[in-house]
């Protein structure tokens, strides 16, 4: 799934694998990931990080590309 807040607040539970990335800038926006997804309760698989750079102001920004496993997701409802 590729998300929006919405979105990934209602299905996360039911995702065995779940890949985010994170960007160390300061942008403007008025969405945040759902603070209920709780990655404490899934395993970490890999996290790999690299500087890309920035188009407009030519800086470097930090990337992490961060893949997580449910042990155990919940079945989809009437599956």
């Amino acid at each position: 799934m590729i998300g929006g807040a919405s979105i990934y607040e209602a299905t996360w539970r039911y995702c065995q694998d779940f890949y985010l990335t994170q960007i160390e800038l300061v942008v403007e926006g008025d969405t945040k990931f759902p603070e209920s997804i709780l990655f404490d309760e899934w395993d970490l698989i890999s996290s790999v990080e690299k500087t890309f750079i920035e188009r407009k102001s030519g800086q470097p920004v930090v990337c992490r590309f961060i893949h997580f496993r449910q042990p155990n997701p919940q079945a989809l409802p009437g599956v």
